[in-house]
């Protein structure tokens, strides 16, 4: 079962009955090209999928226990991949040091080459700086005026600054003035209006009351005039039945109650 021949076992060893294998890799390998016959085996028992796993278990097991790796039982033993994995991590330790002192070496050497091509480039732009004319000789740069000449200018901008400021603080405040005059007539034009409205509501309020007298009043009179015809009416007409009207009237001097009493009949 093993890939390669084990080496000539030793006295302990030879009475171990368990077979010796060098690989456990190679053994894996072997008990997955037995699994489908064991798998097949299974299937005509009674239990189905459960049959089948517990055989696959068994054979798996029984081959662990019986069997050795370079003499070492099963459990003990590390896997291939992982012994390959760490022999890989060391060949890459060993390139990363390789590779360290080999950068390390370049640094060292590499800045005397960079030097040569930087002093190549220094002498370049020299050159180039001597074939440089400039466009405007010092003959037309026009001279700077006098420090007196700069001050009395800047005098003058101040208080040319300075005249507008107060104008414009100026025209603001007269801007405010208005604003606030014009405030003020707004406001005594409404106090104005007011007043007329309240002298014009107490002026209707007075209109509707005489108003409401002069009605009353006619109305009085109007009653009044009637009551005067009717008793004018019934006047007349008692008139034509009063004996006083009808009685001959004494004219001798005598007190007047007694002339009308003598009319009155007894």
């Amino acid at each position: 079962m093993a890939a390669s021949p084990a080496p000539p076992p030793s006295p302990a060893a030879a009475r171990d009955p368990r077979v010796q294998c060098c690989s456990r890799r190679g053994l894996g390998e072997v008990m997955a090209l037995c699994a489908p016959f064991v798998r097949a085996l299974a299937q005509g028992q009674p239990g189905g999928d459960a049959a089948v796993g517990d055989a696959l278990g068994s054979f798996e097991t029984a081959v662990r226990e019986n069997v050795t790796i370079n003499g070492q039982p099963w459990e003990v033993t590390l896997d291939d991949s992982l012994l390959q994995s760490g022999s890989n991590i060391k060949i890459l330790e060993d390139q990363f040091d390789e590779l360290i002192v080999e950068t390390a070496a370049k640094r060292k050497q590499w800045p005397k080459k960079i030097l040569v091509h930087a002093v190549q480039t220094m002498k370049a732009e020299q050159e180039m700086l001597k074939l440089y004319q400039p466009v405007i000789t010092p003959e037309k740069i026009r001279s700077q005026p006098s420090q007196d000449a700069y001050i009395a200018d800047l005098n003058q901008v101040t208080e040319t600054a300075s005249e507008q400021i107060s104008g414009t603080m100026k025209s603001h405040e007269e801007d405010d003035r208005k604003v606030r005059r014009r405030e003020k007539n707004r406001v005594a034009a409404q106090r104005s209006r007011k007043k007329q409205t309240q002298k014009a509501d107490k002026l209707h309020e007075e209109y509707e009351t005489l108003e409401q007298e002069n009605t009353s009043l006619k109305r009085e009179i109007g009653k009044l005039t009637d009551e005067m015809k009717h008793l004018s009416e019934v006047l007349k007409d008692h008139e034509k039945i009063c004996p006083l009207l009808h009685c001959t009237m004494n004219f001798v001097t005598v007190p007047r109650p007694d002339a009308l009493t003598s009319c009155l009949p007894r």
